[in-house]
C-alpha cells in the first residue's frame, strides 16, 4: 500500500519515512563528496518543512530550497530557526526590497535572485551586495538554460 502524499500538516508515519529513506538511498549512492539539495517547491508548510527538515539533518545536505512559499517571511525565518540545514530561497523575490526582510530577519542563508525576474544583473548585483552585508551566500538563478530555441512549437513533432 503506497502511503498517502499529503504535504501539508503533520506528515505521517509512512510518508515521512519513504521521504527518509529516498534521500538516505542518494546519500548512500553519492557519498559525502556529493552536494544534496533539498527542493521543496513550496509544497510543504511550516509544520511539514520542519519535521521533514529535522529528519533530514542526518544526511548533511547542502540546503534545503523554498520550504514554504517565497514572500512569507515570518513561516521561512521560523524554519531557518528549528531545522540545521541552510534555507535557500529566493527565485520568486523579484526586487531588492523584497529580499530586504529575509535577510534582516536571517531567513534565508543562501538567496537565489533569478536575473532575468529582478532587472538583469545591475539589480542583481545589488542583491548580491546586500546578501553580503548581512552575511548570507548567493546562488544565482537563472531560468533560461543552453538548450536550442525553436521558433515554432508542435506537439506533433
Amino acid at each position: 500500500m503506497s502511503p498517502e502524499w499529503n504535504t501539508r500538516g503533520i506528515l505521517k508515519y509512512d510518508v515521512l519515512k519513504t521521504g527518509v529513506d529516498r534521500v538516505a538511498a542518494i546519500r548512500e549512492a553519492v557519498g559525502p563528496a556529493v552536494d544534496i539539495i533539498i527542493e521543496l517547491h513550496a509544497l510543504t508548510d511550516t509544520n511539514t518543512a520542519i519535521q521533514l527538515g529535522r529528519e533530514l539533518e542526518q544526511f548533511k545536505c547542502f540546503y534545503y530550497e523554498e520550504p514554504v512559499h517565497p514572500l512569507n517571511v515570518d513561516s521561512m525565518a521560523e524554519i531557518a530557526r528549528s531545522v540545521k540545514i541552510p534555507i535557500a530561497s529566493g527565485e520568486r523575490i523579484t526586487s531588492r526590497w523584497g529580499y530586504r526582510e529575509f535577510l534582516e530577519k536571517r531567513a534565508l542563508h543562501v538567496i537565489q535572485p533569478d536575473l532575468g525576474l529582478v532587472g538583469g544583473f545591475t539589480e542583481g548585483k545589488k542583491i548580491c551586495d546586500m546578501a553580503n552585508i548581512y552575511d548570507a551566500s548567493v546562488q544565482v538563478h537563472v531560468v533560461v538554460g543552453p538548450w536550442p530555441r525553436r521558433r515554432h512549437y508542435s506537439w506533433k513533432q
